[in-house]
């Protein structure tokens, strides 16, 4: 049975619980509300209300208005509109999470902080269910943040993320930290369906394997629990006493905000909205950029559309020979500084754009795709240097990176796709140079 290892603490767990399992078993709310209370571990939900129903409750605490907006547009029809949802938290949005770590969030990621009392989104969604169904997901992320404490982690710099990875049946997994102590969470947040005992039984043993502490928590979820989706919460066994409190925190948090409950407001496109604290720091509105409305420019060209803006290349064709002389310096630096992120990533960014102007550029019948996917990425690469490069080594690498830089900047004219393109480049040539140093001064 779904959520048997669940053992609410509070009035408000128990109630969750067994409402949870009225759908699940078929059953009266009655009778749920008495199974509920004997996980709880009570005789029945009479016991349960006796014994916690008359703790001393706390003052409530003053709440902060929150108005999350998100705008939308039919694509085949005139119909369009604004949809607003106001959150309360007992705390402002900047103090659960920075406006810079917004992107690392799966739903807020899609949102930039226009006010302390306002989160816009920037992506013009296909329809009104999609825009309110954005708005419940970013709302629910928040939710967790003002119970939990946690803030979602950068993936690069945790200490298990090979490990976290190989959970069984692992769905919409997303990673958080504890800013204070510095531990972390893994949430993963399957779809009921998709996860009978087998799977379960599968989960435990790899729990006890890697040495991870990994329970269905008391609370529906982020992903989407008002179809389906299931929370768990993983954390190492060195930290196991910090789950214990996430549990409890969880247990009392607020109800989910989902889409079938939807209380928000819904208005015309124009006049965009603009919060109480917008209007008197005087910021002007601003709604998101309709990308199928753009066109092309006379140095660039639309070859996509992602989150409400257009992505674009440069105009120009770079010879295929061009592209297969810069695609093999590429795979060079990739292989070798394998070891050294400031260099590997930046340049893996630089081969993915050129691998899609690349695509853009020609047709199947110019480049057949054993040929095109050869460019970038098919080929043996080279073993990643350890601590040590060769001082020799290191000015090859960074005489290969001026040479693409080079041969870019001859075969597409100056503009927005090319300076972004140009500046990871100019960023893998600092990290070089200062791996380079640090080694000199070893």
């Amino acid at each position: 049975m779904i959520g048997n290892d669940i053992r609410p603490t509070t009035i408000v767990g128990i109630k969750r619980l067994a409402n949870a399992l009225r759908k699940s078993e078929g059953i009266q709310h009655t009778n749920a509300l008495d199974l509920a209370s004997m996980q709880a571990g009570y005789a029945n939900y009479r016991n349960a209300l006796a014994t916690l129903g008359h703790e001393r409750a706390e003052p409530p605490k003053p709440l902060h208005s929150l108005f999350l907006t998100a705008y939308w547009r039919e694509p085949r029809s005139i119909a369009e509109g604004r949809e607003t949802m106001e959150l309360r938290l007992e705390r402002p949005w900047q103090s659960l999470i920075d406006a810079r770590k917004l992107r690392a969030c799966r739903a807020l990621g899609k949102f930039r902080g226009r006010a302390p009392d306002h989160l816009a989104s920037k992506a013009m969604y296909r329809g009104q269910d999609a825009a309110r169904q954005a708005l419940c997901f970013a709302a629910r992320e928040l939710q967790f943040m003002a119970a939990t404490g946690l803030r979602p982690a950068d993936g690069r710099r945790l200490l298990r993320p090979k490990i976290a990875e190989s959970l069984p049946a692992a769905d919409h997994t997303t990673h958080w930290i504890d800013p204070e102590r510095g531990i972390e969470v893994m949430i993963d947040e399957p779809y009921e369906g998709a996860i009978g005992p087998e799977k379960l039984a599968r989960r435990a043993a790899w729990a006890a394997q890697h040495g991870y502490r990994i329970e269905q928590a008391p609370w529906p979820g982020m992903y989407a629990p008002d179809i389906g989706s299931l929370m768990f919460v993983a954390v190492h066994e060195t930290s196991a006493a910090h789950f214990d409190a996430i549990r409890a925190v969880l247990e009392s948090a607020p109800a989910p905000i989902v889409f079938a409950e939807w209380s928000g407001v819904s208005g015309p496109f124009r006049p965009t909205f603009r919060s109480l604290l917008e209007q008197q720091a005087g910021l002007r509105a601003i709604a998101p950029l309709d990308p199928f409305l753009c066109r092309d420019t006379e140095t660039t060209r639309i070859i996509g559309y992602d989150l409400g803006r257009t992505i674009r290349m440069p105009k120009g064709r770079m010879p295929i020979e061009t592209h297969e002389e810069v695609g093999t310096l590429l795979k060079g630096i990739v292989g070798l500084c394998g070891n050294r992120e400031g260099v590997r990533a930046r340049v893996e960014q630089v081969r993915a754009k050129l691998d899609s102007w690349l695509q853009a550029e020609y047709t199947a019948a110019e480049l057949d795709s054993e040929r095109f996917f050869d460019v970038y990425y098919h080929g043996t690469l080279p073993m990643p240097l350890r601590k040590d490069m060769p001082a020799p080594v290191r000015e090859r690498l960074l005489a290969d990176l001026v040479q693409v830089r080079g041969l870019l900047s001859k075969h597409y004219p100056d503009c927005a796709p090319l300076r972004d393109v140009q500046g990871r480049l100019e960023g893998a040539m600092k990290s070089l140079r200062e791996w380079g140093a640090k080694q000199a001064a070893v």
